[in-house]
């Protein structure tokens, strides 16, 4: 992989109607987790996470016309319900990484109100890895709005 030669670094900030726990839940059980991964309209086919230090996941997200994404991952820290931290890979058809991202992602509140932020930081990316970097943020935003649909029905 190349470097990026100016990291390319996403922060996306959302209120959810939920308790720390709950929202923290939704990322680190399968069930729930694999449900709001990925962008508007699609699904994944395949979905396994393992969310502890040291754990690993793999997801093959669908897209509307059929094309599968393949993503890995690797968690580094899980403290709940305050802080996630991981490192996904998107993978070409031979399962080689195309781009390497560091996400921190924060749960912060009380109660009934959670304040989420993801951070996505690109560490590196193979040229054709580079394209997906301009649809990050979307995609991350995407990503969010399932996640709180997923919400609003606990």
């Amino acid at each position: 992989m190349t470097n990026t030669h100016g990291v390319r670094e996403v922060t996306i900030t959302r209120d959810f109607a939920v308790t720390p726990q709950v929202l923290f839940e939704d990322w680190i059980y399968p069930n729930k987790f694999c449900r709001w991964w990925g962008p508007k309209d699609y699904i994944n086919s395949h979905c396994q996470i393992h969310p502890q230090q040291g754990g690993a996941m793999l997801v093959h997200m669908q897209a509307p016309d059929g094309t599968t994404h393949q993503i890995k991952g690797l968690f580094h820290e899980v403290q709940a319900p305050e802080r996630i931290v991981m490192t996904t890979y998107a993978l070409d058809e031979s399962g080689h990484p195309l781009l390497e991202v560091l996400h921190t992602v924060t749960f912060a509140g009380h109660h009934t109100n959670t304040r989420l932020s993801v951070t996505s930081q690109v560490v590196n990316a193979k040229p054709d890895g580079v394209k997906y970097m301009a649809t990050m943020e979307q995609g991350w935003r995407e990503s969010l709005d399932k996640l709180a649909r997923l919400t609003l029905k606990e």
